[in-house]
Order: structure tokens, then C-alpha cells, then sequence
């Protein structure tokens, strides 16, 4: 065997600044006693930053053929415990790839001829900032840097194998991330994250509440109708809606936009003088983009309410109470965009819902009345299991087993009416102010998956902002009634929350029987 390089020291115990080029068949265990030692040069004195995911060639068969095979190169390898890392190089972590055939070990480089390392990071490397807690700690245990990991430590060598039932199995997912280097490991890390699944639960919320917000005013509006004349015991009314929502950036903020239009149709009875209840049921259509180009989520949902509200008097100047509670359905189609591939997914969930808002009526000598307000809602969404798929299997598509969101908004505010009634025709414009705050949590959704694509297997929780908090909505808007038993109305909504904002319109139509 012919052997070249820049050999310093003394055989056999030579060192090798370079890879150690050969002509032949290579004994790499020598009977035995064939050991490896390998080490940074200067470590630990050297400033250069590492080079990790570098990959170093350390003994290279030179002459192959056509179709080369490991035992045209090397009949023995070095085991496991006869590698070594040179005790001055106590940070140094190195991935052993052994010869095999080209793309015979999913995300590492490989070749028949060829005896390699790559130079690797430890934990720290996967702690990127804006990556959930609960992927960084999964990658740092497929990646072997967790602690009681191979390379958890400096100093440490990893010889990996490619069969999932051995001891030492090195995925695809965690071999391509741990072969990055610092530019790319950072972007790739947060495509992981299933943050446009976040966009679902956030939608049901905002579908949930506009719905909740156009029903209220149809029950102020109830109210108003009894200041000029007497009205039939029923009502119908239906409304068609469009919601942009725009999640901002920063620490905090949403990470996606959503577009919704929706359509709303509801009846409405009296049961005495002072009380009404009825139903609405809703349905929508919304569109998620995830900041970045990460994914998008589209879907439709459907939702059914019942309704009471009363009033402590027959005039519209005095208490009332609203209260209402929802059941919701929403299916949609995901598409989350991975450093490795898209990754498609179905995912459907259930919502549930309650409001409830206590107020008065104050009239004034100038014609325009105040309805003051405190009022408090509650979303809880629940998702379904599912499993994203791809193009070509690959490791990064999720089996997401739950995912859910649970909100509670208190809210205070007062509405400002000035209301005309002449000869039958009702004229009203009203602007209402509302201040509004999440109860104990209400900011993230919790979910809940793995990369396996198996259920409970390498499982982990993240959550991902869903919410601001806090925040304030504006609410003009204009009736139009022709004559008593019939409506027109127009609503604008703008709503702020920390770098979020929520702009919406309605437009409807009521009619009495």
C-alpha cells in the first residue's frame, strides 16, 4: 500500500495534517491494535472559529474504478473504542462516517473510498433564539448533545449507525442538521416549528368573537326597536363579514396573517316584553400566510349559537344582561414549509364557546344615549390528531396528536347611539369604545407532536403565540330602517393588540314577522 500526506513524528505514530491518501486495500484495525486520535490544530490555543458541519476526509483510497466498493478499499475499520480525541482538544466533538456506499446513510455524505469525520457542535449549537424549548430539546437528543448523550460532552466521538433499532441510531433529520453550518442551522431550526398550525385555533377565536360582537349588536339594536313603536315577536336577520388580521412582529406577536369572510343568519323571538332568545349559525372561510413563507393554513368552519338576553324593564334606558354559548366545527387543509420539503396535513377541530355581557341604558337630554358594559367570553378550540405528509418521506413532516387553545377576554367599554325615528323610518349612528384583556393565559396555543411520524415516539409540546393580551376595539356604524319591520346596517371594527391588529366590515339585513 502506497501512502501519501505530510507526515510529522515518527512511525507509527505519525500526524497527519491532511487526509492520508492511499493506493490499495487498507487494514484500518491492524490485528488489533490500529487506534485513531484525532484533534483540532493548535487546539485549545487557536482563535479560528470551528468549522462546524465540516466534514474531513481522513484516508482516501486514490485508485478506484467505476463502481467502486468498500472492500476494494478497506478491509478493517477502526472500532469504536479505538477512536479517540486529543486531549487538548477538549471542545471538540467529531461524527465518524465510515466508507459506505454513496447515499447509503440518509443525511451525511458518504463514499466507498473514503474514511471520514465530521467536525460538530454540541447543545448549545440548537438553542436558536425564537425556537420553542420543546423542538430544541428534541434535537438535542436525536442529535446526541443532551445530557448522557455520546456527544454531550467535548472531547467525544460518535460512531453513528443508519438501522432505527440500534443503540447508536442517527436519524436523517438530526444528520442533516448536525452537518450544517452556523448560517444555515439558524433558518433551518425555525421551519421546524409548527407555528402556521397555530393559525387554526387563532382563526376559530377570531371567527368566534366577530360572530359573538355582530350578535351583541343585534341585541342592542332589539332594545332600540322598542323606543318608537311597538314590533312584530320575531326576527331574522342575516349578515355577510370580512376580518383581516395581522400578526405583527416581534417577541410576542403572531407569527402569521389571516384573511376571513364569513356569513351569519339568525332568529330572534320575544318571550316577554322585556327578554328575547334565539340561535345563529355561522360559517366562514379563512386563509393563513406564516410569516417568512413558512406555510399556509385555509379552511372552513361552522358554527351554531343560542342566545338570551333581558332586561330589568320594558325601556331601553335600563339593565340588561346577554349571555350565549357556541359549538363550532372547522376543517382545513396546512401546508408547512420545512427545510427539507413542504409538508401537507388535514387537520380539523372542535370549538366551544360562552359569552356573557351585564350593562344599562342611560339616555340623555341631547339625544345621544350611553350603554356602558362589562362583559367576558370564552374560546376553548380542541384539535384532532393528524399526520402531515410529503413528496418523499421525508423526516421533518410532524404527527401532531393534539393541539388546542383556551382563552378567556374580559372586556369593558360603553357604546354612544343617536337614534331618529320619524314617520316610520329609523335612522341610528353609534360608535362604541371597548377595552379588553386576557384572563390567566389566553397568548399561546399548546401543541403537541413528533417528527417520527409515529405516534408518542421522540414526542414534544411547543407553544406558539396565538394572542397579544391586551388590547382596544373601535366600532362605528350605521342603521338604515325603511319602515319598522325592516333593516339595513353597516359595522366597521378596528381592533388593537400589542403589534396586532384586526380590521373588519359587516353588512346586514333584519327583517320582522
Amino acid at each position: 500500500m502506497e501512502v501519501t500526506g505530510t507526515p510529522t513524528g515518527t512511525a507509527p505514530n505519525q500526524l497527519f495534517n491532511d487526509s492520508v491518501q492511499f493506493s490499495g486495500v487498507a487494514d484500518l484495525n491492524n490485528g488489533g491494535t490500529g487506534t485513531l486520535v484525532i484533534g483540532r490544530w493548535n487546539a485549545p490555543t487557536t482563535t479560528t472559529a470551528p468549522a462546524y458541519g465540516k466534514r474531513f476526509v481522513l484516508f482516501k483510497d486514490t485508485a478506484v474504478d467505476a463502481t467502486p466498493t468498500v472492500s476494494e478499499s478497506f478491509t478493517k475499520l477502526f472500532p469504536a473504542n479505538a477512536i479517540t480525541v486529543d486531549p487538548a482538544d477538549t471542545n471538540g466533538r467529531y461524527l465518524i462516517v465510515e466508507p459506505r456506499a454513496v447515499g447509503s446513510f440518509p443525511g451525511l455524505t458518504t463514499a466507498p473510498s473514503e474514511y471520514a469525520v465530521y467536525f460538530v457542535g454540541g447543545a448549545d449549537r440548537y438553542a436558536i433564539a425564537g425556537v420553542q424549548a420543546g423542538i430544541v430539546s428534541y434535537i438535542q437528543s436525536i442529535t446526541k448533545t443532551a445530557t448522557g448523550g455520546a456527544l454531550a460532552n467535548g472531547g467525544t466521538t460518535f460512531l453513528p449507525s443508519s438501522v432505527s433499532t440500534d443503540a447508536n441510531y442517527l436519524s436523517r433529520l438530526a444528520a442533516s442538521l448536525m452537518v450544517m453550518d452556523d448560517a444555515s442551522l439558524a433558518p433551518a431550526m425555525r421551519s421546524l416549528q409548527p407555528g402556521s398550525l397555530a393559525a387554526i385555533p387563532a382563526t376559530v377565536a377570531l371567527e368566534q368573537r366577530a360572530e359573538t360582537d355582530a350578535l351583541q349588536r343585534r341585541l342592542d339594536q332589539r332594545r332600540y326597536d322598542r323606543a318608537g313603536y311597538s314590533v312584530y315577536y320575531n326576527e331574522f336577520f342575516v349578515e355577510a363579514t370580512s376580518t383581516s388580521f395581522k400578526g405583527g412582529s416581534g417577541v410576542g406577536a403572531p407569527p402569521f396573517d389571516s384573511t376571513l369572510t364569513g356569513l351569519l343568519g339568525g332568529y330572534i323571538k320575544d318571550l316577554n316584553p322585556w327578554s328575547v332568545a334565539g340561535f345563529t349559525l355561522g360559517a366562514s372561510h379563512t386563509k393563513s400566510t406564516l410569516a417568512d413563507g413558512a406555510g399556509t393554513v385555509s379552511g372552513n368552519a361552522y358554527r351554531a349559537t343560542a342566545f338570551f338576553s333581558g332586561m330589568l324593564g320594558e325601556r331601553r334606558d335600563t339593565f340588561f344582561l346577554d349571555a350565549g354559548i357556541s359549538l363550532g366545527n372547522s376543517s382545513n387543509k396546512s401546508e408547512r414549509t420545512t427545510f427539507m420539503n413542504s409538508q401537507h396535513g388535514s387537520p380539523s377541530a372542535m370549538s366551544y364557546g360562552a359569552f356573557a355581557r351585564f350593562g344599562a341604558g342611560l339616555a340623555t337630554k341631547g339625544g345621544v344615549n350611553f350603554t356602558p358594559f362589562v362583559g367576558l367570553d370564552m374560546v376553548r378550540v380542541s384539535g384532532k390528531s393528524f399526520a402531515e405528509t410529503n413528496a418523499n418521506n421525508d423526516p421533518s413532516a410532524l404527527h401532531v396528536s393534539s393541539y388546542s387553545y383556551t382563552s378567556a377576554r374580559a372586556s369593558t367599554g360603553t357604546g354612544m347611539t343617536w337614534l331618529s325615528v320619524h314617520e316610520g323610518q329609523m335612522i341610528k349612528f353609534a360608535f362604541d369604545v371597548e377595552a379588553f384583556a386576557e384572563l390567566g393565559g389566553g397568548k399561546t396555543a399548546d401543541i403537541t407532536a413528533n417528527f417520527e411520524n409515529v405516534e408518542n415516539v421522540g414526542q414534544f409540546t411547543t407553544q406558539t403565540d396565538v394572542a397579544s393580551g391586551a388590547g382596544f376595539r373601535l366600532i362605528p356604524s350605521f342603521t338604515y330602517g325603511p319602515n319598522p319591520d325592516t333593516a339595513y346596517y353597516l359595522t366597521l371594527t378596528l381592533e388593537k393588540s400589542g403589534s396586532t391588529k384586526t380590521t373588519g366590515i359587516e353588512a346586514g339585513y333584519r327583517r320582522r314577522f
